[in-house]
Order: C-alpha cells, then sequence, then structure tokens
C-alpha cells in the first residue's frame, strides 16, 4: 500500500486551530474536562497518518514533519493561552507567556517523536509512547519547576470522579496517562495509522485500558466509607494575595494572624480540616521560624488538620509549599 507523506497546509491549520480550541477551554480558567480528552487528536492524527511512509521521497517528509512541527506548536501556544488570561494582573506576562512557549516546545517535541517511534517501531508502540513522553515532561517539569505540578493535564480533570481516584494509588502521571492514551489511540485509528485486518483491535486496546481505569476508581468510590464525612473549613482574602512576595514580617505575620483568627473561627464550628489558599504568604528565612512556631501552636490547640499555602521569598530557588500541620506539628 502506497501511503501519501504529505500534509498540505489546510490540512495543518485545520488540525492546530481544532487542537488548541479543545485545549483553551479545558485548561487555565476553564474546565471542560472532556475536551481535554479529544484537544490532541488533531494533531496527532496528521503524526500517525505519515508513519509507515518514510520509505518515499524524503524531501516530502521532511516538509510534511515541519508542517506537523507548526501545527503542534501553534496549537499548544494558543491553547494554553488560557493560563495568561487566568493570571491576568496577578502574574506579570513574562513570568508566564515563557511556560506556555515551553509547553508548546515540549508538545511538537512529543508530536513529532511519536511519529518517529511509529514509523520506525510500530503504530501500537507510538500509541503508548506519547502518552508516555507527555508524563515524563511532566514529572522532570514538576522536579525542576518552583511551582511543582502546577500545569498538569490533570487538573483538567477534577470533575470525573472514578478518574481522579488514580491518583490515590499512582499520583496525578496516572490520570494524564489515562486521558493522553485514549486521545492517542484514537488519532492513531482516524489517522490511517492503524492498517490491516487488526485495526480495530489496536484500537480498541488502548479503550479497554481506559475502561479498566474508570472502572477501578468507580469501585473505590462505591467502596468508600460513605457514613463518614469531614467538615472542611475553606479560608480566602483577596487583600492577602498582595502579600505572597513579600519578605518583610510586618506584612507577613499580620495576614497569618487574621488567617488564624478565621480558622479559629471555623474549627468552633465543627470543621475538622482546614484549607488555607496557595500562597498565602511571603515567607522569608528571617521570620519563617516564628511563622511555623504560629501555625504549630494553632494546630496544637485546635483539632482540625491545617493545610496552609506558603510562597518562599528572598532564597533561590524559590518554593510554592504545602505545608501540613497537626497536633502541635508539622
Amino acid at each position: 500500500m502506497v501511503r501519501s507523506t504529505r500534509i498540505g497546509w489546510p490540512a495543518t491549520l485545520l488540525a492546530a486551530a481544532c487542537s488548541a480550541t479543545a485545549m483553551y477551554f479545558s485548561t487555565g480558567a476553564h474546565h471542560l474536562w472532556f475536551l481535554a480528552w479529544v484537544a490532541p487528536v488533531p494533531v496527532l492524527a496528521l503524526a500517525f497518518g505519515l508513519a509507515g511512509g518514510s520509505n518515499q521521497a524524503q524531501s516530502a517528509v521532511r516538509g510534511s514533519l515541519a508542517r506537523l512541527a507548526v501545527a503542534a506548536f501553534l496549537a499548544a501556544a494558543a491553547g494554553n493561552a488560557g493560563w495568561v488570561v487566568l493570571y491576568r494582573g496577578i502574574l506579570p506576562a513574562a513570568a508566564i507567556v515563557p511556560a506556555v512557549l515551553l509547553l508548546a516546545g515540549l508538545f511538537a517535541l512529543a508530536t513529532i517523536l511519536t511519529w518517529l517511534v511509529a514509523d520506525r517501531v510500530g503504530v501500537s508502540a507510538g500509541i503508548v509512547f506519547f502518552p508516555a513522553a507527555w508524563v515524563s515532561f511532566e514529572f522532570a517539569m514538576s522536579r525542576l519547576s518552583p511551582n511543582g505540578t502546577a500545569g498538569s493535564l490533570a487538573y483538567s480533570q477534577t470533575d470525573v470522579l472514578p478518574l481522579i481516584q488514580l491518583a490515590a494509588w499512582a499520583g496525578l502521571p496516572a490520570i494524564v496517562c489515562i486521558v493522553l492514551l485514549a486521545a492517542s489511540g484514537v488519532a492513531a485509528f482516524l489517522g490511517g495509522g492503524i492498517r490491516g485486518e487488526w485495526r480495530l483491535s489496536r484500537a480498541v486496546v488502548p479503550g479497554l485500558a481506559v475502561l479498566a481505569a474508570l472502572a477501578l476508581g468507580q469501585w473505590r468510590l462505591n467502596t468508600a466509607n460513605a457514613d463518614r464525612q469531614v467538615v472542611v473549613g475553606l479560608i480566602s482574602s483577596d487583600a492577602a494575595m498582595q502579600r505572597f512576595e513579600t519578605t518583610e514580617r510586618a506584612d507577613a505575620l499580620p495576614v497569618l494572624e487574621r488567617y488564624l483568627a478565621a480558622g479559629a473561627h471555623l474549627a468552633r464550628r465543627g470543621a475538622e480540616a482546614l484549607v488555607m489558599p496557595e500562597k498565602m504568604i511571603g515567607l522569608a528565612s528571617q521570620y519563617q521560624d516564628e511563622a511555623r512556631a504560629m501555625l504549630a501552636s494553632f494546630s496544637a490547640g485546635h483539632p482540625a488538620l491545617v493545610v496552609v499555602g506558603i510562597n518562599t521569598t528572598g532564597v533561590t530557588p524559590r518554593r510554592n509549599l504545602a505545608e501540613v500541620y497537626s497536633n502541635g506539628h508539622r
């Protein structure tokens, strides 16, 4: 069977636009979780459509791969622009745009590598490779970035209760892997990368893995102790956000005192867990021990579990931390 290795600009731009739209409305300020499952499909379908055609004219292959890389980069850059909108007025664009461009570059790289694996090893290997590659990228970024797992695709799935149960066993990577495995399998089928008598079975296997993961999550939900409920108190203040970068004791500690006062009120009303915002205060080395002593003392005097968001300041690298206090201990 002779396969075409040419991808024209109309198909390139259409795929990029479809993927970008789905990415934009499933990440950032938007949470249309189902769009995250289909966002990579249009661009990946082009990649799988090229698989098996590398024995044809190399110039045609190179041209199509260049257009494929452009489609992937534009899709991810436009799709992740929602993060710029979300943090507008909170963080400078100069801090967000490089992160968006990095995600776009990684998506383009993962797409091209997926084509390479599908073309040289096999389409089945390519189906598995794409989610594995993206999970690896996210893991590396979580280790290198001061913001940890911020921006992970897994956060787009918080409304899918059976799926997010996987985090209890394998963390966020399990959620990301399942979502992208489904997208990769569909893309291979639609792109024509799966051919011959085993075409349907190769498309079904990723689907079965996804269904098994969802079934496992639903089983966990069904077997949970429904009679055990935890009363959670959530505390937030827009004014406090102005202090998340401070290195001044006089700015940070009064904010912490206000949060603890609100927490005490909620604990008296029966809250068993108190959750304070991400980056609630900036915590510099000259007063970090005092702030943590205040939190430990508070938790010793109240039965509630305390989760507090802290932004370390005045140090390199800076860290965005979630600290947990219980019975006077961190």
